[in-house]
């Protein structure tokens, strides 16, 4: 997988690293900034130069919203039942949480494989709807988005979209599926709430190839992203029509 590196305060190197760093508490997760932290990897995917393909830039964005979820956890008060040793029951509740991610991984990647053949074939472009390069000169599409409130949504929408009991999908998502159903639901809706993509019921590895397909549409110059309120939304350009 291709290496993301960030550079903060206290820490300058690969993000698997200071999320493992971060996981042993060998790095206080509360002197680490993590709009930072999301603000480089953002960048890193959208770029134009990036070495990302889809799987590492959706293990990346997970990885994100799992330091989120890990600080948040970490500014909670100890109110759990008494246990005989509070400290190991910790530790298994921290391992748990890390297994989680890495499941996660492991059940992105396995469509590594059919998004290479995808993007090969050019079966990820799309005739119409598309927004030429010409487009990208309009105003930046995450100008008015923070993006730590964008690697938020990706979290809330792990939390409240997904079916508890659905680990694995029955059949893989591609890429070219979480575009055409971006394309089906906004060609409805204008404008949409960052939420509304996600159906609920989703799979997580569902969750995050709409996200990457999100960001594919922000790419192309086919949405903007505004917020409204702390609010995120999702508007369709005039100019780059949505089929």
């Amino acid at each position: 997988m291709s290496q993301v590196t960030v550079d903060i305060d206290n820490f300058t190197g690969p993000l698997t690293l200071l999320f493992k760093l971060l996981m042993q508490r060998e790095i206080d997760v509360f002197s680490v900034r993590l709009t930072q932290i999301a603000r480089q990897v953002v960048e890193a995917i959208l770029s134009p130069d990036s070495p990302l393909d889809a799987d590492d830039a959706g293990a990346y964005l997970v990885l994100c919203a799992g330091l989120l979820r890990l600080k948040s956890r970490r500014l909670l008060p100890e109110d759990r039942q008494p246990s005989a040793d509070p400290a190991q029951e910790e530790i298994i509740d921290e391992e748990a949480l890390a297994m989680e991610h890495l499941l996660e991984y492991q059940h992105y990647r396995g469509v590594a494989e059919i998004l290479g053949q995808l993007a090969e074939e050019g079966a990820l472009l799309y005739s119409r709807g598309m927004a030429s390069t010409e487009s990208f000169q309009a105003a930046p599409p995450l100008e008015h988005v923070s993006l730590m409130s964008l690697v938020a949504a990706l979290d809330e929408a792990l939390k409240t979209r997904v079916t508890p009991s659905m680990e694995v999908p029955t059949e893989e998502y591609t890429l070219s599926q979480a575009i055409s159903h971006l394309h089906a639901t906004l060609s409805q809706k204008r404008r949409l709430h960052i939420l509304g993509i996600f159906p609920r019921g989703s799979s997580r590895l569902e969750i995050i190839v709409l996200f990457l397909g999100l960001l594919e549409l922000i790419r192309l110059g086919e949405v903007l992203l505004i917020d409204e309120a702390g609010q995120i939304f999702i508007h369709a350009r005039e100019d780059g029509q949505v089929a």
